[in-house]
């Protein structure tokens, strides 16, 4: 029973792992079908994607708008010693 035991857990990752290609490319065609997911053909040197990419570089500092009404005083936690 032993020596079994690889070829059954090889033969159910090969079997899991066609499972999942096989079940994301039916989504995929299905979905491209009924239009839910687009192709876009984009021009990668035009304006708008230079544009965008320098967007994205500076999208990695986080700021702090007036619009946050969460004070510091609303995050503390009370503790009592016993």
């Amino acid at each position: 029973m032993k020596k079994y035991t690889n070829k059954i857990l090889i033969i159910s990752a090969i079997v899991l792992v066609l499972g999942l290609v096989i079940g994301y490319t039916i989504d995929f065609q299905t979905g491209y079908r009924s239009g839910r997911i687009k192709y876009e053909e984009r021009d990668l040197d035009s304006l708008n994607m230079v544009i965008r990419d320098a967007l994205d570089e500076t999208e990695d500092t986080v700021t702090v708008t007036a619009t946050d009404t969460e004070t510091p005083s609303d995050n503390k936690t009370e503790m009592s010693h016993q």
